[in-house]
């Protein structure tokens, strides 16, 4: 097995390749030295499956010893691994791209499902031959051929189900951030602060807990509603805000994103699966380059706490038995944001209906399919900037006590998110930080599906000028270099040939893609 490694802090001894960190059952933190001692003497795929579940944090952990060979990574995909197999050889590394040949071409499937979605199907790479470990998955090679054993599923069964309440996802909560606080060791925290729940949720324990060591950065254009919440919020709580304003020249500028460094920074976030967010690239840079920024700090940002408390099921407007047609041609219309494909939504179909008939929950196949798809390649893959950057990161709402406690929920608790915009508000209110959101009611079904079919027949040249949305961090002033470059090399007909800012970043990142398999180096 022929390895490759570029990220931070990997740690290699024994047959064993570890990064990150996690917690065994009794709550001990496992990084370095002892997580390389947990994952050792691994002698099969039940062994390592075993030790794989018991285990929650975010890591990726390469097993190449004589008795077996594999790898695996966490729920999260933070951490991700690709491998490919061919001429009796096996590859594995972080960095997808290092593992492309010349002669190697796209994945037509994986073009497909990224064209409408934004990143293909999980364990799919936009190149043919490479394939991306699965989160909560194992990959054992076996004569190098590779054998995918899931050793976490997000799906349900109904006698799985059980209520929860306030008082028990506190007792969860809290156990979550007293363990992430013990690892910490005082060092500094740094916390994207927006005007939603998720990032308020991180602050409010943080003070809860008394951490003092804690640095909030929020950014956009000024006078924003975000910025106004989080302001609020900051100052409540006592820690200093940084407004970082992406319309200042200073901090963010088109330039900056025609440079070999952010090339790199596109390479190691999408990895051949992801197009890359624009918006903290610049903000990031900022922050380090002004000395906000500690050199042991640890990022803490609030990805997804209202994905797994349901969100997306009001959005998509799923019932608890909602039909396995309904929810693939739901995400078509109201997940998928760049396009419509037959054989996509037919692909996800079939997958729904074969979970159906091994007696899933309907509702929890669809949460299932948005998190390991939608949320591990799109929104968890963009906290992969921070290190980007050299500094460690920590997902405390994607613990495992809190993901099986939510994906658990009946599904009442989950609509509207009722459990977890109960439990947040009551905890922000003593600490004086309950600003509500805004209760946005949803449009009637057949108004949000009439639009979605009109989209898909008109002219992108037509609807983006209709459509408008709210670029309060500024990408749309970022992506015009993208967009230039998209018209001459002659990937756009015209400055107008998109609908989205996303779009723009999605097409441009393709590719560029495409010119990287054709400078690939010969495999030798």
């Amino acid at each position: 097995m022929r390895i490759n490694l570029i990220g931070n802090n990997w740690l290699s001894g024994d047959g064993l390749h570890v990064r990150g960190y996690g917690f065994d059952p009794e709550g001990n933190l496992l990084r370095e030295d002892t997580l390389l001692r947990y994952f050792s003497g691994i002698a099969s795929s039940e062994d390592f499956c075993q030790r794989l579940k018991r285990l929650n944090g975010l890591y990726a952990v390469i097993v190449e010893s004589d008795a077996f060979q594999g790898c695996s990574i966490d729920r999260t995909r933070i951490y991700p691994l690709y491998y490919r197999c061919g001429n009796g050889e096996m590859w594995v590394s972080d960095d997808a791209t290092s593992l492309s040949f010349k002669g190697d071409t796209l994945n037509g499937k994986a073009v497909s499902a990224y064209q409408v979605a934004g990143a293909p199907f999980e364990g799919q790479t936009l190149v043919k031959g490479i394939q991306a470990v699965k989160p909560g998955c194992l990959v054992a090679f076996e004569e190098n051929v590779p054998h995918e054993v899931p050793y976490y599923r997000f799906e349900k069964y109904s006698e799985e189900i059980h209520s929860s309440n306030s008082k028990e996802l506190d007792d969860v909560v809290l156990s979550v951030f007293e363990r992430m606080v013990r690892s910490l060791d005082g060092r500094q925290v740094v916390v994207p602060l927006s005007g939603g729940y998720d990032s308020r949720l991180i602050v409010t324990m943080l003070k809860r807990l008394n951490y003092q060591h804690v640095l909030c950065y929020t950014i956009g254009r000024p006078g924003n509603g975000e910025y106004e919440v989080a302001r609020q919020v900051a100052r409540q709580l006592g820690y200093p805000l940084v407004f970082v304003d992406n319309t200042d020249s200073r901090v963010a500028n088109v330039e900056m994103l025609q440079t070999e460094d952010f090339l790199r920074y596109a390479r190691f976030l999408g990895n051949l699966v992801n197009f890359v967010w624009l918006y903290e690239y610049p903000a990031i840079n900022y922050l380090q380059r002004n000395g906000f920024l500690e050199k042991d700090a640890v990022f803490v940002p609030g990805h997804s706490g209202d994905c797994i408390a349901g969100s997306h099921l009001r959005k998509n407007y799923i019932d608890a038995d909602s039909s396995m047609a309904w929810l693939s041609k739901s995400i078509m219309d109201f997940s998928f944001e760049y396009g419509y494909d037959k054989w996509v939504e037919d692909s996800i179909l079939k997958e729904f209906e074969a979970l159906s008939e091994a007696g899933y929950l309907p509702y929890t196949i669809f949460q299932s399919f948005i998190i390991r798809n939608r949320q591990t390649h799109q929104i968890i893959n963009s906290a992969r900037i921070y290190e980007y950057f050299g500094y460690e990161v920590r997902l405390p709402l994607w613990d495992n006590g809190l993901v099986d406690l939510f994906l658990s929920l009946p599904f009442d608790q989950l609509r509207d998110c009722s459990l977890y915009n109960d439990y947040v508000c009551s905890l922000f209110e003593p600490y004086k930080v309950d600003i509500r959101k805004k209760d946005v009611s949803l449009p009637p079904l057949w108004k949000v599906r009439l639009k979605a079919y009109v989209k898909r027949l008109l002219p992108k040249r037509i609807i983006h000028r209709f459509i408008h949305i709210d670029d309060i961090v500024c990408e749309q002033e970022l992506s015009t270099t993208l967009l230039n470059e998209l018209v001459e090399k002659g990937v756009y007909a015209s400055f107008d040939d998109f609908t989205s800012v996303n779009e723009i970043i999605k097409d441009w990142y393709l590719m560029k893609v495409k010119e990287w398999l054709q400078s690939a180096p010969i495999n030798s």
